[in-house]
């Protein structure tokens, strides 16, 4: 049986050198924030390099940071349920869920620059093309932002393999939208991707979960999401909050179309439903 990962910082404490004790001194004090932070999130938060990171995983008997995430949202799970909750696990858990779903997209609503919204939405409907690019968990985003974006126009395009996304990219030209969903906004391909819609004249709109990366340095528009979550992995609360922001914006692009465009849009909506 593995030892407890907290008990295991507080037995080897002592043990530890003085940056080394700044990482232990945050993960104890805020044991649940540590699985949703990667380990630049959690260097830059105790003042310290990555290397001190990963040096205090190995020396308090976590076999890299990703296992010291995996041990700490296990253990922390139990500590963080509401005193008031029902007695029955059924409705401890579903009303956990909830209320997890509900901050994670009031915390996202709070982060959003309206005003950015206004142009993000003017750049989308003005927009000749637009190209969606994700990877990896982000390629879920970009599949969901694909469903939803092609109900209201035909002139987004959407491809689940790299290959094809720098297709479309590679053909951007000035008046069109490239949006990039990454978590962390370190994703080389999507950087680079990026990088050459920009210098191709289209207008790049990034959605991430971290700010100051080099996503958000190329992007003329970023939006940043919450992805900090007791219940959900990270991965997952990063869909749920690229769900959220896609869905403001759609809602706000509906709301500039024509009536034939609408009309249009409106037909697309109702082949859906007849499928």
């Amino acid at each position: 049986m593995q030892e407890n990962v907290l008990d295991s910082i507080r037995f080897r404490y002592a043990q530890l050198t003085r940056l080394e004790k700044r990482v232990a001194d945050y993960v104890l004090q805020k044991p649940w924030e540590v699985p949703h932070m990667s380990i630049s999130d959690l260097a830059q938060a105790c003042g310290v390099g990555e290397s001190t990171v990963f040096r205090f995983c190995h020396r308090t008997g976590a076999r890299g940071y990703q296992n010291l995430k995996v041990r700490l949202d296990l253990e922390t799970a139990s500590l963080q349920r509401p005193a008031a909750m029902p007695a029955d696990e059924t409705a401890l858990c579903a009303n956990r869920v909830y209320e997890d779903y509900l901050a994670l997209v009031r915390r996202t609503r709070e982060g959003l620059d309206l005003r950015a919204l206004d142009r993000a939405v003017e750049r989308l409907a003005d927009a000749e093309q637009i190209a969606l690019i994700g990877t990896a968990s982000s390629g879920v985003s970009v599949l969901c932002a694909y469903q939803r974006l092609a109900l209201t126009t035909a002139k987004v395009s959407y491809a689940p393999d790299m290959y094809a996304q720098r297709l479309f990219v590679s053909a951007a030209r000035p008046g069109d939208v490239v949006i990039a969903f990454s978590y962390t906004g370190r994703t080389p391909d999507i950087v680079e991707m990026a990088a050459r819609a920009k210098a191709a004249g289209a207008y790049v709109i990034a959605v991430c979960a971290q700010a100051d990366n080099p996503l958000s340095d190329t992007a003329d528009q970023t939006f940043l999401i919450e992805s900090r979550s007791r219940v959900l992995s990270g991965w997952l609360a990063s869909l749920t909050a690229h769900a959220f922001v896609l869905d403001v914006l759609c809602e706000l692009y509906l709301g500039r179309l024509t009536e034939d465009d609408l009309f249009r849009a409106k037909l697309r909506i109702r082949g859906t439903e007849e499928l």
